[in-house]
């Protein structure tokens, strides 16, 4: 199956028994010297054995403190998962076969995507991605998000992982990011970059505390910058955001929680909600038509394989449909950050 061009995926012994009693359990269980029977010769007793036993002193188990060098990067699965294409490769040949008979719309939304995609800006724009709730896949959204407009517009994007979890880095697959000095910003282009993460067009970093300032300061630099910002993003960080990507999971209960996290009237012109199935089964089809008929924009997510390993993100491995999915979710953000 080949990519859809115009989007970015297209380029291709002996136990110790311890005490937890304490000595009084040992002192009854020891013999005593006032109590031996009048009249008796006089014995030396051996202690009761497991009194022996509970007299040693017990040995405590080294306390447990945190291992922060451990990373999903450094498990053996990582590099597999990071490597697995979204279609087997029997689907992959089938689908090639299909392109023959193909008459459906791919390369209609396509250059629909590119085109909203590649809308020129005046100032940095700051789309903010919310998990409507947890594991709902707002990072994976977030980070395939900046690929996808950082390929269409040919651009370097911005990424803060203001979700204060590693997530980013191992869809990244960079060490861990560097927490900026300074969130006003206040360098020229060249040091700023320099004190990013790089990979590919894209150039990530924490927050050092004010996310909303750090966004602010990068839009003097990129003309997009794409926040991560976890379930409880900084009111601030929303409010001066030109598009909310509100990301939640495509069932009854995610439909719930995209809900209560738009505005109490749903006529916001900046908020759109993302449906992320957690299994190929999943139908989105009744939870988009409810977000479409309470006037809210919405778009579902395909089900890919590739995104699910939680590994490293790569477009040209996710399956042709969910690059599409993107390129139009990157196309109503920015035309969505017009209005």
């Amino acid at each position: 199956m080949t990519h859809p061009h115009g989007l970015p995926g297209a380029i291709p012994g002996t136990v110790s028994l311890p005490d937890p009693w304490g000595n009084n359990l040992l002192e009854r269980l020891s013999p005593s010297s006032n109590a031996e029977p009048t009249g008796l010769p006089t014995a030396v007793m051996s202690p009761h054995p497991v009194a022996a036993a509970l007299a040693q002193e017990p040995t405590l188990p080294a306390p447990i403190t945190p291992n922060a060098t451990i990373s999903f990067r450094d498990h053996p699965d990582y590099a597999r998962l990071s490597a697995r294409h979204a279609d087997a490769l029997g689907s992959r040949i089938i689908g090639w076969i299909k392109q023959i008979f193909r008459n459906d719309d791919i390369a209609g939304r396509v250059a629909r995507a590119a085109v909203g995609a590649q809308r020129p800006v005046t100032t940095g724009r700051r789309i903010v991605v919310v998990g409507a709730g947890g594991g709902t896949g707002a990072t994976t959204v977030a980070v395939a998000l900046g690929h996808t407009l950082a390929g269409i517009r040919r651009a370097a994007v911005a990424l803060v992982a203001a979700a204060g979890t590693d997530a980013m880095s191992w869809r990244l697959d960079v060490p861990q990011l560097a927490q900026s000095p300074d969130d006003a910003c206040v360098g020229d282009y060249a040091s700023q970059a320099a004190l990013m993460t790089h990979s590919g067009h894209l150039a990530a970093i924490q927050p050092g505390w004010d996310a909303a300032a750090l966004a602010r300061g990068l839009g003097r630099f990129f003309a997009v910058t794409v926040i991560d910002a976890g379930q409880q993003p900084p009111s601030q960080l929303v409010a001066e955001a030109h598009c909310v990507v509100v990301v939640g999971s495509a069932d009854a209960a995610g439909l719930i929680q995209v809900r209560s996290r738009m505005p109490s009237d749903d006529t916001s012109p900046r908020h759109i909600a993302a449906l992320v199935p957690r299994d190929r089964s999943t139908t989105t089809t009744p939870y988009l038509a409810e977000l479409r008929a309470a006037s809210i924009p919405a778009l579902q997510i395909p089900y890919d394989r590739h995104l699910a390993g939680g590994a490293a993100l790569h477009l040209a491995l996710m399956s042709e449909r969910t690059q599409v999915g993107f390129g139009e979710l990157a196309s109503m953000a920015m035309m969505r950050s017009e209005v």
